[in-house]
């Protein structure tokens, strides 16, 4: 796979300086009233409220309804200024569920990260004997990060779902994941979530591109399917 150089990640800029970013599903009223479903629209912001991003989904009015979570999509993340910053990719799935075949690369989750046309990497769901983990590869295929699933979910109330990032085999976490409680009449009647991902200031802006790409992995695998009929999410 071709190395992008330095220039060719200049969308990224915008990562440098930061080491927390704030992601914000907008609530969409067709999916609140009567549970269909729409493309995922969000924003993101830095620590201070600041908008870095707006990120919109891209994908087939058929699959958003049949297959949910397992559809295809592509999220196209601009900046402030409608300029691209990268583009996310995730493949259509054959199955549903979390851990259905995730040891085949047909069936697990995955979301693959472009910048200038380039793909600088990729997350993909790993089997496990315990629980969910994602490894986030380079561009050369070189794992980097394992993000590991919290074993409880709180989904209606008012905690967070952590989960924690670490550098790839190591054990103490570097960063994490967080979806955090949004309202609870957005919880109730939409799928509307608000998450957040805080990582080392000092790491590469390509990896911390990654990192906040593997929120939309986490949203679409864990929270896409809790929500979106109103009479599941009250019951």
């Amino acid at each position: 796979m071709p190395k992008l150089d330095e220039n060719q990640l200049k969308s990224l800029s915008v990562f440098a300086n930061l080491n927390h970013v704030i992601v914000k599903q907008n609530v969409e009223l067709l999916e609140a009233i009567v549970g269909f479903e729409t493309k995922n629209k969000y924003i993101a912001l830095d620590e201070v409220g600041r908008q870095l991003f707006s990120i919109a989904e891209e994908s087939s009015c058929c699959f958003r309804q049949l297959c949910s979570s397992g559809r295809a999509y592509t999220m196209h993340v601009h900046d402030v200024n409608m300029g691209e910053v990268m583009i996310i990719q995730s493949p259509m799935r054959p199955c549903k569920g979390p851990l259905c075949f995730a040891c085949c690369d047909l069936c697990s989750h995955q979301n693959h990260v472009f910048c200038c046309q380039k793909e600088i990497g990729y997350i993909k769901e790993e089997l496990t004997f315990v629980w969910y983990n994602f490894v986030v590869y380079k561009s050369d295929d070189m794992p980097a990060y394992t993000i590991k699933a919290p074993l409880c979910r709180w989904d209606c109330c008012c905690c967070e779902d952590v989960f924690q990032i670490y550098e790839y085999q190591g054990n103490v976490p570097i960063g994490k994941i967080s979806k955090t409680f949004s309202g609870l009449a957005k919880e109730v009647f939409t799928d509307a979530d608000l998450f957040g991902v805080q990582f080392p200031r000092e790491i590469h802006v390509r990896d911390k591109a990654l990192l906040f790409a593997a929120i939309f992995l986490i949203e679409l695998m864990f929270y896409e399917n809790n929500k979106t009929d109103p009479r599941k999410a009250m019951s």
